[in-house]
């Protein structure tokens, strides 16, 4: 999150975890609520459809963009909040089985640091410009 969910978008579940009934989420006063994440495992003679085994597999992803009137450095807080965690214990079997008592929640904080620099181009352009009019 950052202020709300101001600045972010463009929220996606990533192939191949945007199996059938998988959502991006939806943005709420404290980032993206209700993300569901699925693979297909359907091993069954003839189908061959196995769940993707490699890891870490990326499951959804979204772009944040910072404002352009900051003036003061702040914090975006990232972090998971997983209340339903299945896998595929075998890859031969269509049944899956819970390990969200194994599961490592992440975290992660972003800086966002004003660029004093671009504002300070701006003003020596600006003065360049009033000066070339001269």
């Amino acid at each position: 999150t950052s202020v709300g969910s101001e600045g972010w978008s463009d929220a996606v579940v990533v192939v191949p975890m945007n199996g059938p009934g998988a959502t991006a989420g939806s943005p709420s006063a404290t980032g993206f609520d209700g993300i569901v994440a699925r693979q297909l495992n359907f091993p069954a003679p003839g189908a061959g459809i196995f769940a993707d085994p490699t890891n870490p597999i990326a499951f959804w992803q979204a772009t944040y963009t910072a404002p352009l009137d900051v003036v003061d450095e702040y914090d975006v807080q990232l972090a998971t909040a997983t209340t339903q965690y299945e896998v595929y214990a075998d890859r031969d079997s269509p049944h899956s089985a819970s390990r969200l008592a194994e599961l490592t929640e992440g975290a992660a904080t972003i800086r966002v640091i004003p660029a004093p620099a671009s504002a300070s181009l701006l003003a020596v352009g600006l003065l360049a410009m009033r000066r070339r009019r001269r």
